[in-house]
């Protein structure tokens, strides 16, 4: 009988510390910003994002834009990058600084470390996102961000690729969409593309759309042009020909 009691004990003994090492363990996690990331590639809402982007001082939530998103709303994207372990992590910034939303792209050790930060301006607001992640991609081994310019009646969308991190304007950039419109009765037009990595080199399948917005404010397509532009990373830089010609509809 006290054996078993003495047992029992010990086990209770061994489960309390384990269940002690274990919420210390999440504790750590939690302070130095790791508990972000438990896979290769995956996603932040705001309620872990945020608290993240104010501890190490990357937003501020005065007369901000925070407000927008939810709690459990998806604010960024992050993937492992192979050669160092470190992550990636792209995320909007809804705070009221720079006047509209601006995107920033983050490169964090496995602990939370912070090593380098770039933020990313859009003409305005990103028009050229669907929602607040889905603009950083990876494409083969390269990641992508895209920034986006805007005016009336206009959207377009430019992709960023790049292995180690380089400041906007070092890229080149690569047009991947695009909607312009001069209204009722006026030409319309839609670019829209499909990309396809391979090693250093990027197939980019554009498709252009003209025609006139009705009085319903449809786009009636009137004209088709398709096109294949290949990029390739030569000296650490993406490079283009000019020697291709876009196809008609009739062709197709």
């Amino acid at each position: 009988m006290k054996y078993g009691l003495y047992c029992l004990v010990v086990l209770f003994l061994l489960i309390a510390c384990q269940q002690r090492s274990s919420n210390i363990n999440r504790q750590i996690k939690k302070d130095s910003g790791f508990s972000l990331f438990v896979a290769d590639s995956g996603f932040v809402t705001k309620k872990e994002g945020l608290l993240f982007l104010l501890t190490k001082k990357l937003t501020d939530t005065v007369d901000s834009y925070w407000n927008h998103a939810k709690e459990n709303d998806t604010i960024g994207k992050y993937y492992k990058i192979k050669e160092t372990g470190h992550y990636y992590f792209c995320t909007i910034d809804l705070s009221s600084k720079y006047n509209f939303e601006t995107h920033l792209l983050i490169e964090i050790k496995e602990n939370g470390t912070i090593v380098d930060t770039e933020r990313f301006y859009h003409g305005a607001y990103p028009c050229c996102w669907g929602n607040y992640y889905d603009g950083f991609q990876k494409y083969g081994h390269f990641f992508g961000i895209k920034t986006c310019a805007t005016g009336s009646g206009y959207c377009a969308g430019y992709l960023h690729l790049f292995q180690n991190k380089l400041a906007q304007g070092e890229f080149l950039e690569i047009p991947v969409d695009l909607w312009s419109s001069l209204g009722f009765n006026g030409l319309s037009q839609k670019l829209d593309s499909w990309i396809v990595a391979k090693k250093d080199t990027l197939l980019v399948h554009y498709t252009l759309e003209e025609g006139k917005l009705n009085e319903d404010s449809d786009f009636q397509v009137q004209h088709t042009q398709k096109i294949t532009v290949t990029y390739r990373f030569e000296n650490n830089k993406w490079i283009t020909h000019d020697d291709t010609t876009w196809l008609d509809d009739r062709t197709f």
